[in-house]
């Protein structure tokens, strides 16, 4: 499957074209998630949750923290490690969102 997805990558087929969970979606608020950034559907439910919790703030300066908080764990593939989904996602310029590590690299440790 690995092989699979890394062939649809590179040739921009499917929803790889659009999708923005490695190189990072600007979050405007609820309708970025629900009408433009195609990510991760982990990371899309943490950033909606937050978002609410957040009463619809799009600053992401306190997501590191709520996902710390949240504790979801995932062991990456490549480097063997087991860590948290908060280790992997990025803030950059305040509401910026996006992960260090491609989806295919990652199981996650479902509770």
């Amino acid at each position: 499957m690995i092989a699979a997805v890394e062939q649809a990558r590179q040739a921009d087929k499917g929803l790889w074209p659009k999708d923005q969970t490695r190189r990072g979606a600007k979050v405007e608020g609820m309708s970025t998630l629900t009408d433009t950034a195609v990510l991760l559907p982990k990371l899309f439910r943490r950033l909606a949750d937050y978002l609410q919790l957040n009463d619809g703030d799009a600053s992401l300066e306190g997501f590191p923290d709520y996902l710390e908080q949240r504790d979801d764990r995932l062991f990456i593939l490549s480097t063997g490690q087991w860590t948290g989904f908060d280790t992997i996602v990025k803030v950059t310029n305040g509401n910026t969102v996006r992960l260090t590590h491609d989806p295919e690299d990652l199981v996650f440790d479902e509770k």
